[in-house]
């Protein structure tokens, strides 16, 4: 094939690919039967959650709108809704910070004087070596050169292991002061897909649907004491290539406006997540499923 014929091919290929990958993420306009749906599952679990801890803030809501739009890949499966709620207690959240800003001046100021020293002899010793280096690199004197790299990755090591401890001492102090049950977060999925439940205990049902609870380490960096797992409606247990799971047991002749099973996870402090989870309105989150 000519060149420039093999380039206008490429050429038109590449123009075409975009548009290809578009396709994948094209939309359609709701139908009314699914606007419907939407904002009656988004609305039922608006209204089921409590209240928020008195003088916390709300940092996000899911605002129940009706669906403009939806991709063209939906009504093989249940259509699925999603609602999040995310709250804080600032005031304790700030108070953790100063103080964790004082620990790390305090830190600083302590080691100061160490890391400065240790900081001159890196350097001192580094600036010696550097030279070696350029009379051995004009030699071409490839052992020397290989030699004096490892003596450079020596010398640096004092300072890298000053850096590890300073590290290692601000993150046990920080832990210390950082501040405990002091977010939430709580998302809920109404027709939800395979959820691993692998690493989490079954704990007491809530309202009489199985629920899990995952403790995160004492020293973990995340914001969450830990996760809460809660399923409602059509759900079975499996063992998913070794991993144990909970997958929908979803009845595929229904319309895909219906819905079936509910996936509520809520992160934070143990005893205030459990306590956000009985106090939902579980009577209307059961009465979305067929039969109920």
């Amino acid at each position: 094939m000519p060149r420039k014929h093999l380039s206008l091919l490429l050429a038109v290929a590449f123009a075409i690919l975009p548009l290809a990958a578009l396709a994948d993420g094209d939309s359609r306009l709701a139908t009314p039967a699914e606007r419907e749906y939407g904002l009656k599952i988004l609305g039922q679990l608006d209204r089921s959650l409590p209240a928020i801890p008195e003088g916390w803030t709300t940092t996000d809501r899911t605002t129940v709108t009706a669906w403009e739009r939806l991709s063209t890949g939906v009504g093989k499966d249940p259509l699925g809704v999603e609602f999040r709620l995310e709250a804080l207690d600032a005031e304790k959240i700030a108070e953790a910070e100063q103080k964790g800003s004082k620990i790390v001046e305090e830190v600083a100021l302590a080691r100061g004087d160490e890391q400065k020293r240790t900081a001159d002899a890196v350097q001192k010793s580094l600036d010696a070596l550097t030279k070696k280096m350029e009379e051995a690199i004009a030699k071409g004197d490839t052992a020397a050169m290989e030699r004096l790299a490892k003596e450079a990755e020596a010398a640096a090591a004092p300072a890298q292991s000053l850096g590890d401890s300073m590290n290692k001492e601000l993150k046990e102090k920080m832990q210390a002061v950082k501040a405990r049950d002091a977010r939430l977060q709580a998302f809920l999925r109404v027709n939800a897909w395979d959820t691993p439940v692998a690493g989490f205990t079954a704990e007491g049902p809530v309202a009489g649907h199985p629920a899990f609870w995952q403790e995160n380490p004492p020293d973990h960096e995340g914001d969450y004491e830990g996760e809460w797992l809660v399923f409602a409606g059509a759900w079975k247990g499996i063992d998913q290539d070794g991993t144990p799971t909970m997958t929908p047991a979803w009845n595929l002749a229904l319309p895909h406006t219906t819905a079936q099973n509910l996936l509520v996870r809520v992160r934070g402090d143990k005893t205030r997540a459990r306590a956000f989870l009985e106090a939902m309105q579980w009577e209307g989150l059961d009465g979305l499923f067929p039969g109920r």
